[in-house]
């Protein structure tokens, strides 16, 4: 079987690990948008035409199951997409609420870009669910194009956490990380905010692939290949720095 993968960048590599690691015998194609990134800034129309393309380029690649590995594509252009292509196609923030759900917890917490915060779209899925629970947000600007940088440790994102954070953390007890970017720095984000139950959508996405049965005929070859946007070698650089993931695999995509 073969699944199509796609985010702005390096934080879609979160989800790609955890269902390589739960599914070893499928093909994946990968494409990160990073000439476009962040999508956090972009208008919805913009990144609803950014998905349109990319959803084509991973269709014409014969994939059965697409994922869209971005909270900010899945809010602005999920919907839609699915109503346009018989490819099954999930996202991210039905995995994110139901991490929530699970944990049974009322006062929530969310980090993410922007455009995701502006849709309202965690609040509208968390409270169809159970209108009792109270989601405090906070749009986190600066660490999407810090991350790409290669900067995921160190005084500065720490700094940069406890400035968004700090904000919500005396309100919740559960936090989301409603940007698969943040998934890289979950670690950071635990040591200093060790009292909260973090709800990681990357994690949680294995649970709808495997509630609905996405993934299936599973072969013994298996391979990764990654398309990208933008600049090939810093892509590499940071796949090698931030994942540990060496390979030739990667194809610099122009005009899609």
């Amino acid at each position: 079987m073969s699944i199509g993968i796609f985010d702005s960048g390096m934080g879609g590599i979160t989800v790609l690990n955890e269902i390589r690691k739960k599914y070893p015998e499928i093909d994946i194609h990968f494409y990160a948008d990073t000439a476009r990134l962040p999508y956090g800034e972009k208008t919805k129309e913009e990144i609803l035409r950014y998905s349109e393309e990319i959803v084509e380029f991973l269709l014409k690649k014969n994939v059965e199951l697409i994922v869209i590995a971005c909270n900010t594509a899945t809010s602005l252009a999920l919907d839609e997409i699915k109503n346009k292509i018989d490819t099954n196609i999930i996202g991210v923030i039905e995995a994110g609420v139901n991490g929530v759900i699970n944990l049974k917890s009322k006062n929530v917490g969310l980090i993410a870009t922007t455009a995701t915060v502006k849709s309202n779209k965690y609040e509208k899925v968390l409270k169809n669910i159970d209108e009792n629970i109270s989601l405090y947000t906070q749009p986190c600007p600066l660490f999407v194009t810090t991350i790409e940088s290669g900067e995921i440790k160190g005084e500065n994102i720490d700094k940069l956490i406890n400035q968004y954070v700090n904000n919500i953390s005396k309100n919740i007890d559960t936090l989301i990380l409603g940007c698969t970017h943040y998934s890289i720095i979950k670690s950071s984000i635990k040591n200093i905010y060790n009292n909260l139950n973090i709800v990681d959508p990357s994690v949680e996405i294995i649970n709808i692939i495997e509630k609905r049965n996405l993934i299936k005929n599973k072969h013994e070859n298996s391979s990764t290949n990654y398309y990208v946007s933008g600049e090939k070698q810093q892509f590499k650089n940071n796949l090698k720095k931030i994942f540990s993931i060496e390979t030739d695999n990667i194809f610099e995509i122009k005009g899609e």
